[in-house]
């Protein structure tokens, strides 16, 4: 049975009158009642009872207009979602995202001028360290990643949008013996402990560490997020190198520069470069169009 064949009987029943029925849905009159008859064949019975003077419906012709309009409705209603999906106003966008772009306000500020534009998209957040993030987009189990690309490496087939950046610094107790100064020397760090925000497997979060201080830590406490981060360096277990933009949230941490070093971590977009979903070309359509300038 064809939708159209539903639309017909539907045209009819409303009408009872096949010429007027043949007008409205665009068909010519012989070519109507072949296709109800064929539909009555189908059915195993007459949906209407047929005179020189008029159409009346039979009770089960009346029982299935009932069902008919229900289903052409329904058909309707599926073909509205799969456009607005295609369109990028409905489905799930699985976004995951690093402690700094949240704490910064980059995540929410980006997801509140895309709730505005698109508010019947399902946004599913989960917090993942940068590594972790690069893993999970290759696989596809996420769609977008708020991230830092430092000492990060990138695959070609991913894109990155820049959204901010800031200074990076020290995180060390108030009561660490190198706080008191006004900026740390490198060399100085030799002996301590790195806490570091790095839960993928193989990634003990050492590189930004070698990079930046330009030698192996000696011990490294991993940690699963920011906050256990910044709980870890106030209690003295070890230091950590951060954004500024973390330091209003570090009670009883001082942010230091490091000697010579003036570094910026960014905070980025991550997504497939190609063979995008629809509602990730709307996301970031929404934040392009939102940006100063």
């Amino acid at each position: 049975m064809e939708l159209r064949q539903l639309r017909y009987f539907v045209a009819v029943a409303e009408e009872l009158h096949f010429g007027r029925a043949a007008e409205k849905v665009h068909i010519a009159q012989p070519a109507l009642s072949i296709q109800i008859k064929a539909l009555e064949a189908r059915l195993g019975g007459a949906l209407f009872v047929r005179s020189s003077r008029s159409v009346v419906l039979t009770e089960a012709g009346r029982l299935f207009l009932h069902e008919a309009r229900a289903t052409l409705a329904q058909a309707e209603h599926a073909f509205d979602v799969a456009a607005r999906a295609l369109r990028g106003e409905m489905g799930a966008l699985d976004i995951a995202y690093s402690g700094n772009a949240a704490f910064s306000g980059v995540l929410g500020h980006s997801i509140q001028v895309f709730r505005r534009e698109r508010p019947d998209v399902d946004i599913r957040l989960c917090e993942l360290d940068p590594v972790s993030q690069v893993r999970q987009l290759l696989a596809r189990r996420i769609q977008l990643g708020f991230m830092t690309t430092l000492c990060v490496d990138i695959p070609s087939t991913l894109a990155v949008t820049p959204l901010a950046s800031w200074p990076l610094r020290l995180a060390l107790a108030a009561g660490h013996p190198l706080a008191r100064g006004e900026a740390i020397d490198r060399a100085a760090l030799a002996g301590e402990t790195f806490i570091v925000y790095a839960d993928a497997d193989g990634d003990d979060g050492s590189r930004i560490v070698r990079s930046l201080i330009g030698l192996s830590p000696r011990r490294l406490l991993r940690a699963a997020n920011i906050m256990q981060v910044l709980s870890l360096v106030a209690a003295g277990q070890g230091v950590a190198l951060l954004p500024v933009s973390l330091q209003a949230l570090a009670s009883g941490t001082v942010f230091l520069p490091l000697a010579g070093a003036e570094v910026e971590m960014d905070s980025v977009l991550l997504y497939w470069r190609d063979d995008r979903e629809a509602v990730v070309d709307a996301f970031l359509c929404a934040l392009a169009a939102a940006a100063p300038g």
